[in-house]
């Protein structure tokens, strides 16, 4: 698994994205971007790491559940470009 900060991470003032011990990752608007396209991005940053985490057990059920095929083919492909991984 790639190492990364790890949650949770929560959205504050709609675009600062802050995890454990108040750690921020992004912040501020930019002048080419909404506030509400920043609240968004910021929302999608910080939900990243559940839905790593939904994908990579989704991933590991799918495989015992349907063996392999083109979806667990395509999950894979993600998790590794998420890891930073070529295939």
């Amino acid at each position: 698994m790639s190492q990364h900060t790890p949650g949770p991470w929560k959205v504050e003032d709609g675009i600062f994205v802050v995890g454990p011990d108040r750690v921020s990752i992004f912040g501020g608007a930019s002048t080419k971007r909404s506030d509400d396209v920043c609240e968004a991005n910021a929302r999608l940053i910080a939900a990243a790491p559940e839905m790593f985490e939904y994908l990579c057990n989704l991933a590991r059920v799918w495989a015992m559940s349907q063996g392999e095929n083109a979806t667990l083919d395509i999950l894979r492909a993600l998790l590794a470009k998420v890891e930073g991984v070529s295939l």
